[in-house]
């Protein structure tokens, strides 16, 4: 069953390229307690940067090689699909 955010919509995962550089250091394990109060979850390949929009601010982590398969995985068994943008929205990304 996928994960759902407090809106009852299906919480997803999205590769994005740009950065913005915002949200509070968090360190991951922080991020993964705090998954079930997500809205959305946006993952930065490039930089290996994880952010977590949760209610009143965001989480980010600039993870290391292992930690970041390690929390792809965590994402894969809670039901979290990571998806990426379709070509014409990453024009806009």
């Amino acid at each position: 069953m996928q994960a759902k955010t407090s809106r009852g919509k299906p919480l997803l995962a999205v590769e994005r390229r740009r950065d913005a550089g915002y949200g509070t250091d968090a360190p991951l394990r922080m991020l993964r307690d705090n998954l079930k109060y997500a809205e959305r979850v946006e993952l930065f390949p490039h930089t290996r940067v994880v952010l977590l929009d949760i209610p009143h601010g965001e989480l980010r982590h600039r993870c290391s090689e292992e930690e970041w398969s390690e929390f792809a995985t965590f994402l894969s068994d809670n039901h979290v699909p990571i998806t990426k943008p379709k070509w014409w929205q990453k024009l806009w990304l």
